[in-house]
């Protein structure tokens, strides 16, 4: 005996083939509306601010080299954004620290040696107060001469201080020594009268002062010391 033919709309009930058929039909809705979703994060525009929960984006969210100054606002890497030590000197561009860059006040620290030129420093700006006890020694000081005072000649050489008096004929004295030819401690020596020989005491003070009486007759006489500084 043959098998009769059976259809499948005639094995499934009528109200079952019409669910099936909805099931169906939302089955390929919903694979649109998937297709949808994955046709716009392929165009790049699907993870939009509103999607990004605030926080969310870390460090290790961030692929190398992807901040770059186009993407940072005038003004929004404030100090606090910046952790310590974390500005270098390999991410500082040449020439991008200017003036406007330095707070007044620059620690002494942070100026290596040489690089303040006598062209960087103003008349007139190394005051008495700039100049640090003891520093201004032997060596920092020229070779000179100094200008005729009353008749009173001064040289030095190296830490040697030569003094000459030539034909005094007045009364003169005070702070007449120049600091850089003041002697390290008293010093007392003679001069002549050219008419008779006749000698007197002249004392060179370590403060400066120096008093001659020539007013007897022309007087003469030479001395050297040791400088005070």
């Amino acid at each position: 005996m043959p098998i009769p033919t059976v259809t499948l709309d005639e094995l499934i009930e009528p109200e079952w083939g019409n669910a099936v058929s909805a099931a169906v039909a939302a089955l390929e809705s919903a694979d649109s509306a998937i297709q949808a979703i994955l046709g716009a994060i392929q165009a790049n525009d699907w993870v939009t601010t509103a999607r990004i929960a605030n926080g969310a984006v870390t460090e290790a969210k961030l692929a190398s080299n992807s901040v770059t100054a186009a993407k940072i606002a005038a003004g929004q890497v404030t100090e606090a954004k910046i952790a310590s030590g974390a500005v270098t000197t390999a991410k500082i561009a040449n020439g991008d620290v200017t003036n406007a860059k330095l707070a007044s006040g620059i620690d002494a620290g942070k100026l290596t040696t040489g690089t303040l030129p006598a062209a960087r420093i103003g008349s007139n700006a190394i005051t008495t107060a700039r100049i640090a006890n003891n520093a201004v020694n032997n060596d920092k000081l020229a070779n000179a001469e100094s200008d005729l005072v009353f008749d009173v000649r001064f040289w030095r050489i190296s830490n040697v201080v030569w003094c000459a008096i030539n034909n005094c004929t007045g009364i003169f004295g005070g702070d007449i020594i120049d600091t850089p030819f003041r002697p390290a401690g008293n010093r007392t020596f003679m001069i002549h009268r050219h008419s008779d020989g006749a000698h007197r005491a002249v004392t060179a003070q370590a403060n400066g002062q120096m008093s001659i009486d020539g007013s007897d007759g022309t007087w003469s006489g030479y001395a050297f010391w040791t400088a005070a500084s």
